[in-house]
């Protein structure tokens, strides 16, 4: 039964969060994208394996200190924990040091990832790609210290590597894909879409084109927007455009592009231009950080459009009125199906006066009881909903149940359904024992929102 159980596991909870945690860089949910990643990722194959280890290790003290499930299979808590252990694998050659170093890098993003959720959350914003910056800022700004850590020489050497590998034959079929004479402008477009994996290489960046276009034609477009935009800005300012290529900085144009075109956006001619005024934006702010970060001799890597991401999606929050630029309400990891869902429900709900509410939590819970229950809904409380979170076995407890803590839905962040003002709150009566009832205070802590008269 216990090997049945670990199987199922792996299934249902570990497999999916590790594909999850590589197709989400793109914003998308798909397994031939993400497939096609792990493999690109291989290229360089102490960096794929680095990636490969580094979310493992991520979901597996996840799932141990029993974060939420549906967050863990969706790859949110671990694609930070990839993009360092890519990083890493990019820049240090392996030893028991670096394994050591990656261990306490994904550990780091885990950590940061979480509380940045917390923290970012409330205020309606992502916290994107912020915790893998930091975290290998924390590993490689004192790297020089650690004596048994080496610099690695495998993108210098990179011809010898590929030999070790695949032998001459493997070494002739990228020899000559990479000197295919095509245009230049396709030619930096691969390597800037090979540039988000820390590679600067022709045939990565056409196998993962091909899954981006099957994955999602809307990212796939956007892409080359944020491609061009770059491309053009940099030769109207006079700024090296090669540059758009080099490793991680080229990815920046084109993750923003991502992001506000077509995945916290809905996808419109809106959001397409704010993609093309933001690029040129976006191409100030890498310079700045370049500038500031290279006196202490940190790289930017996808600062820049994590930065530009979080300001714009704030920005968008406090207008009065969204209706031309609308904030994906549904968040379905494409951006085909958000505006489907989006179209639909604007043409069947188009002559409703109607209030977005919103579950008042995060993650995924269970109604333990509806309207007009029959333990407590009755009366003027018959139209309440009571929620609770349940496991694999649709227990609401761990352990015996004795204590409060034993309990999943204990302590967890209780949110706003909707824009509104507190009429009343009630925040000073003490939890109460497993197996007892305050009856004196029946109803305990409440807190009552007025969204609109009446309601």
């Amino acid at each position: 039964m216990q090997f049945k159980s670990t199987i199922i596991t792996l299934q249902n909870e570990i497999f999916p969060g590790i594909l999850n945690s590589y197709s989400i860089i793109f914003f998308l949910d798909n397994k031939i994208l993400a497939v096609t990643i792990i493999l690109v990722s291989f290229f360089n194959f102490w960096a794929g394996f680095s990636w490969l280890i580094a979310v493992i290790f991520t979901l597996f003290i996840g799932y141990s200190m029993h974060l939420d499930k549906l967050t863990l299979r969706s790859g949110l808590y671990s694609f930070n924990s990839l993009l360092a252990g890519m990083d890493l694998g990019t820049y240090f050659d392996p030893s028991f040091v670096y394994f050591s170093l990656l261990a306490l890098s994904s550990l780091l993003t885990l950590l940061l990832s979480v509380n940045l959720a917390g923290w970012f959350y409330k205020m309606k914003i992502p916290f994107l790609s912020i915790p893998f910056v930091v975290a290998f800022w924390f590993i490689f700004l004192p790297s020089s210290h650690f004596q048994n850590l080496g610099l690695t020489q495998r993108s210098i050497f990179w011809i010898n590597e590929m030999y070790a590998k695949g032998g001459n034959n493997l070494l002739q079929l990228f020899q000559t894909i990479d000197s295919f004479q095509i245009n230049k402008l396709v030619d930096i477009y691969l390597r800037s879409i090979s540039s988000i994996f820390f590679q600067n290489n022709l045939l990565a960046g056409l196998l993962i084109t091909i899954a981006l276009l099957y994955s999602s034609r809307i990212m796939f477009s956007l892409s080359i927007i944020g491609f061009l935009s770059a491309y053009l800005f940099a030769h109207f300012t006079g700024y090296v455009a090669s540059s758009i290529n080099y490793y991680n900085i080229g990815a920046n144009y084109m993750m923003v592009a991502f992001g506000i075109g077509g995945f916290f956006l809905i996808p419109s001619k809106q959001s397409y231009l704010w993609t093309i005024l933001l690029i040129p934006l976006t191409s100030l702010v890498l310079l700045f950080f370049y500038k500031l970060l290279v006196f202490i001799q940190l790289p930017v890597f996808s600062l820049p459009f994590s930065f530009v991401t979080i300001l714009f999606i704030y920005f968008l929050h406090l207008r009065t009125n969204a209706y031309r630029l609308v904030i994906t309400p549904l968040q379905q990891n494409s951006p085909e199906k958000n505006l489907y869902s989006f179209n639909n429900n604007k043409d069947r709900l188009a002559g409703w006066n109607y209030l977005p509410i919103h579950l008042p939590f995060m993650g995924q819970w269970t109604v333990t009881q509806a309207h007009d229950g029959k333990i407590t809904h009755k009366g003027e409380w018959g139209k309440a909903f009571d929620f609770m979170i349940t496991d694999s076995d649709s227990k609401t407890y761990r352990n015996n149940g004795y204590l409060l803590n034993d309990y999943y839905c204990y302590n967890k962040p209780v949110l706003a359904p909707a824009d509104g003002i507190i009429e009343s709150i009630t925040d000073n009566v003490d939890d109460n024992e497993i197996g007892k009832v305050n009856t004196l205070n029946n109803w305990s802590n409440t807190i009552v929102i007025r969204h609109l008269d009446g309601l």
